[in-house]
């Protein structure tokens, strides 16, 4: 899965959080699939992420090092 993807995903079982987000990662295997950078896509994108939870999934993963916040330093990138 997509780690944009994750963040978007909440659910709406009893138990899982009070607003079903974020929902926990148990992965079994990983791999980062390179893809081409699309900046437009990034700069609409990056202000419906949900920081937190991206840091998170990452952190669960051990796929890559995120920022520990988002910036204006790093929004300027986009």
């Amino acid at each position: 899965m997509k780690l944009l993807t994750h963040n978007l995903l909440s659910s709406h079982v009893l138990g899982v959080g009070p607003r079903g987000f974020p929902l926990s990662l148990q992965a079994t295997e990983g791999r980062i699939n390179p893809v081409e950078f699309n900046p437009d896509f990034m700069a609409w994108m990056i202000l419906k992420v949900e920081w937190a939870a991206l840091l998170e999934a990452a952190d669960t993963l051990h796929l890559m090092e995120v920022p520990k916040e988002l910036t204006e330093a790093l929004l300027r990138h986009f």
